[in-house]
């Protein structure tokens, strides 16, 4: 979301805070409070909707600035369940997501997601469950 300063002096950001029934399935990402836009700039901020079942989901995202009080309708629809993601190293900083569609069925497009918070060379190789290699879809160097 892109919060735009169109005025002629500074917009402050006081707050930008989550609210509502799913309020927990909706996070924001990156700083909250304290946030100084210029005039003619604009501040990206990131949400997140993590849902724990199925069914449409809602929120609404308060935003607390020195001109005003406004507030933004927030919404999703899960489709599937998407827990959180598996610490696979155990190392607190590389994570695998859920697959999406799970079970991946072959002929069809697939989405793994992942998070690695150190440098060095990925190497993602997706596998049936009888062990089989399927593919390699990914080879980055970070």
């Amino acid at each position: 979301m892109v919060i735009r300063n169109t005025g002629n002096a500074n917009l402050l950001i006081n707050t930008l805070e989550i609210a509502g029934t799913d309020r927990t399935l909706f996070t924001l990402t990156d700083n909250t409070s304290n946030i100084t836009v210029n005039p003619s700039a604009s501040h990206t901020a990131t949400l997140r909707f993590t849902p724990n079942e199925t069914g449409a989901k809602s929120a609404t995202l308060r935003i607390v600035s020195n001109v005003e009080e406004r507030t933004v309708a927030l919404s999703g629809n899960a489709v599937i369940a998407v827990n959180e993601p598996e610490n696979i190293m155990g190392d607190g900083g590389t994570y695998l997501f859920q697959s999406s569609p799970n079970p991946i069925r072959s002929g069809y497009d697939a989405t793994i997601s992942y998070r690695i918070n150190t440098a060095g060379t990925i190497k993602l190789t997706v596998y049936d469950v009888l062990g089989r290699e399927l593919a390699k879809p990914v080879v980055l160097f970070y």
